[in-house]
């Protein structure tokens, strides 16, 4: 006999409670890999009403799952990965979350799942239905994949410190995500670290930081934004690489329109005599604000100042449709 063929149970052999989880499970992983979604529906219903027992099981399936994936013919030999973490996270069972997690890490940007029909990411959203520290962690440093920011969103206020500690990884990507998500939350308990990234080398996490600082709307960013300033605009350096920090000082001329008000029209107005067109532009769409200084500008600033003051104030007069 095949050593792989099922034997049959001895006379006076008790069964073995794990043997019929088992054999339940394997019978389910089989509908599970149907291409009809009522037997799928069907299948993911009654491993949920198994519970925990099944969890080691259905591990074991996602992990040949992820083996088969990229083999048209061998992924027909059982479920995707994609029904396996619907069906656990269905069962809300911490035990499977190291798996999860690990396979979330691995992927790249995108979720593509042989057989996975009911997610963008199901492996996020099954992570997000467990619910737990360690769910919690593995999606907030991997919100830059698909998915992975709605199942966090499951966490409410406790993000809030996941994504603190994203903020430290030494990986750009992650720590750009994590800082627009901390915009997009308002939180000012992020500001110190957001102030931090104010000098990382890349772009991408300084512009994110710029951000998240002028959506969380803390007033204590702003001399670190006026900081940003002090490199020379575009029209005044023949340093071609300057360019890459365009993008930079945009957001951070725009951050400190915002955050500034009145207090910053000095700064504003200086980078606008520098050259700064992002400056200048940001002057016009402080609209009716800013013209009490430039008036004052046409009263006592030389020809140069006053004909840019009077420009200034005839295109907020006209709605800046000029600028």
């Amino acid at each position: 006999m095949d050593e792989n063929e099922s034997k049959p149970v001895q006379p006076g052999r008790k069964y073995d409670e794990s043997e019929r989880v088992g054999e339940q499970v394997a019978l389910l992983l089989g509908m599970l890999a149907s291409n009809y979604s009522e037997a799928k529906t069907s299948a993911i219903v009654q491993l949920s009403r198994i519970g925990e027992p099944a969890v080691p099981h259905l591990l074991q399936a996602l992990r040949d799952a992820r083996r088969r994936e990229g083999d048209r013919e061998a992924s027909r030999d059982g479920p995707g990965v994609g029904d396996i973490a619907h069906s656990l996270g269905m069962i809300g069972s911490p035990s499977a979350v190291g798996v999860l997690s690990e396979m979330l890490d691995d992927r790249g940007d995108s979720f593509f799942s042989l057989g996975g029909t009911r997610s963008e990411n199901p492996v996020a959203e099954a992570l997000g239905k467990i619910g737990s520290k360690e769910a919690l962690d593995a999606l907030a440093r991997n919100l830059h994949k698909g998915g992975a920011s709605a199942a966090l969103g499951r966490f409410g206020d406790d993000r809030v410190g996941a994504l603190l500690k994203v903020l430290e990884s030494s990986d750009a990507t992650r720590q750009a995500t994590a800082a627009q998500q901390l915009g997009t939350l308002g939180d000012s308990a992020a500001v110190p670290k957001l102030l931090t990234l104010l000098g990382a080398p890349e772009n991408s996490v300084k512009a994110a930081a710029i951000d998240a600082l002028s959506e969380i709307g803390d007033h204590a960013a702003i001399p670190h934004l006026r900081a940003l300033l002090k490199t020379a605009p575009p029209e005044q350096t023949g340093n071609l690489y300057w360019r890459q920090d365009d993008e930079v000082r945009s957001r951070a001329v725009n951050a400190l329109a915002k955050l500034g008000g009145v207090s910053v029209i000095p700064d504003l107005w200086r980078e606008t005599l520098a050259g700064d067109r992002d400056a200048k532009s940001a002057l016009i769409q402080m609209g009716d604000t800013a013209i009490p200084s430039l008036v004052d500008v046409l009263v006592k600033g030389d020809t140069g100042a006053q004909k840019v003051a009077a420009e200034l104030i005839s295109e907020i007069k006209a709605g800046g449709k000029r600028a």
